[in-house]
């Protein structure tokens, strides 16, 4: 779940058309959909989800990280 503190953010979520969240906005993923968030300006946001998440799905690339190494 993400919700937007302060600022606002880039949704994009595969095979649907890119939205902007701003602050008090709330969207939950669904568990195994395709998506990518980023923003042009600082944006505080708090996002809940399990501890075992991976921040990258089932997908491994240069910037995939372990919880471990995301908690250091």
């Amino acid at each position: 779940m993400f919700f937007i503190v302060e600022g606002c953010l880039l949704f994009e979520i595969k095979g649907k058309e890119d939205f902007i969240m701003n602050e008090g906005d709330i969207f939950i993923v669904e568990k195994g959909i395709e998506h990518r968030v980023s923003s042009t300006e600082e944006c505080k946001i708090l996002l809940i989800e399990n501890k075992t998440t991976a921040h990258t799905g089932d997908v491994k690339s240069e910037i995939t990280k372990s919880v471990q190494e995301q908690l250091e």
